[in-house]
C-alpha cells in the first residue's frame, strides 16, 4: 500500500517517474529511496529480532512467500533486470515488514488490523472517485497515461494498481467474512468488484477470477 500510494507517492518523486517513463528513465528522488531503504532495513530487523513467529506465519501463508521468490527470480529473464529485482526487493521487504510488526500483536488482531488498514484505502479510493475525480480517475491531461482516461485508479497512481488492490481486498472480505461480519463483508466485496471492473485492467480482472 505505502509505495504505490498516490500521495506518498506525489510528495517524495513528485511525479518523476512519470516524467522520466517516455525516455526510459526511471527517476526516484533521494528521499524517496531513503526512505525504502529505512523500511527495507527495518523489515529486515524486525524479522531477525522476532524470527520465530514471522517463520511460523509464513508457513500458514506459503503463497505469499512463493509469490516474492518468484518475483525475485523473474529478474533472471526480464528485460530490465535492475529495475525489477528492486522492485520485486521492494515488495518482499514491504511482505517481510509486515510479518515482523504482525510479531507485537495476535494472528487474530493482525488480521482485524490488516481489515481495517484495507478498509481506509477502499474507502478514500471511492472519496477520491466521487469527490474528486481529477485525481482519482485517470484525466486526459496525465503524464504517461491519457490512454486510460476514464478509467479508476483511486488513491493509487495507476489502475492497473488501484485494480489488484481491489481484487485482493475483494479476496480478504471473502477468506475473513466472519470477522467482518456477514454484511459489512458483502458490502466489501461488491465495492470491490465494481473497482475491479471499472479499472479496466485486464490483469486485475484475471486476479479476481483466480481468487
Amino acid at each position: 500500500i505505502l509505495f504505490n500510494y498516490q500521495f506518498f507517492n506525489g510528495l517524495l518523486i513528485k511525479s518523476a517517474v512519470f516524467a522520466g517513463y517516455q525516455s526510459g528513465a526511471i527517476i526516484s528522488s533521494p528521499m524517496y529511496m531513503a526512505v525504502k531503504i529505512v523500511l527495507s532495513l527495518s523489515a529486515g530487523f524486525l524479522f531477525l529480532l522476532y524470527h520465530r513467529r514471522p517463520l511460523r506465519y509464513l508457513g500458514l501463508g506459503a503463497p505469499a512467500p512463493t509469490v516474492m521468490v518468484w518475483a525475485v527470480c523473474s529478474a533472471l529473464w526480464a528485460p530490465d533486470r535492475f529495475a525489477t529485482i528492486q522492485a520485486a526487493l521492494s515488495y518482499t521487504a514491504t511482505f517481510a515488514l509486515a510479518l515482523g510488526a504482525a510479531t507485537f500483536t495476535s494472528l487474530e488482531r493482525a488480521i482485524k488490523l490488516h481489515l481495517a488498514a484495507v478498509g481506509v484505502v477502499l474507502i478514500g479510493s471511492y472519496a477520491l472517485i466521487v469527490f474528486v475525480p481529477e485525481i482519482g480517475v485517470h484525466q486526459l491531461t496525465d503524464p504517461v497515461a491519457q490512454v486510460h482516461a476514464g478509467d479508476w485508479r483511486g488513491t493509487f497512481d495507476h489502475r492497473s494498481s488501484f485494480g489488484e488492490f481491489m481484487a485482493l481486498a475483494f479476496g480478504l472480505f471473502l477468506c475473513f467474512r466472519h470477522t467482518c461480519g456477514s454484511w459489512l463483508s458483502l458490502f466489501g466485496m461488491v465495492a470491490t468488484i465494481i473497482g475491479v471492473v471499472m479499472s479496466r485492467s485486464g490483469g486485475a480482472l484475471a486476479s479476481l477470477l483466480l481468487i
